[in-house]
């Protein structure tokens, strides 16, 4: 006799079998979210780093629970608040665009910060603008 059940016991033509596979097949096309994000830091340092829940990575950042999984930079900058944040569909584009983030000045920074339209001017040649939405962000938090 042919052996017709998998390796969680269900058998291949089970119904059971048949939803459990379009569960994860509706997992897995669930896209996960990239965010990037500046912090303002104390004698107002700037940082730019790359989470999937930048809320989350900021209270890790500022070590608020006495977590120690912030980065070397803010363990000596502490930080003060969230000051941009946008986010891609990619790790490959997050890292893209933090890496362009982190080449421009202080003052570019700053403009960026300040006026999204500043966006395309500093990155329009570099990379696809296109993937990227601006973050409305919520300071009373952070």
């Amino acid at each position: 006799m042919i052996n017709d059940k998998n390796n969680s016991g269900l058998s291949k033509r089970s119904p059971l079998r048949k939803t459990a596979l379009l569960l994860r097949d509706a997992a897995s096309v669930q896209e996960k979210v990239y965010f990037i994000y500046i912090l303002k830091c104390d004698r107002g340092v700037l940082y730019t780093g790359i989470a999937t829940d930048y809320k989350r990575r900021f209270y890790e950042h500022a070590e608020v629970d006495g977590s120690k999984r912030g980065a070397k930079f803010t363990k000596s900058h502490k930080p003060e608040k969230i000051v941009a944040v946008w986010r891609t569909k990619t790790r490959s584009d997050a890292s893209k665009l933090e890496s362009r983030i982190k080449q421009l000045t202080k003052s570019d920074k700053e403009l960026l910060i300040n006026d999204n339209s500043n966006f395309k001017i500093f990155f329009s040649k570099l990379i696809d603008c296109r993937k990227y939405r601006r973050v409305k962000i919520n300071n009373s938090n952070s």
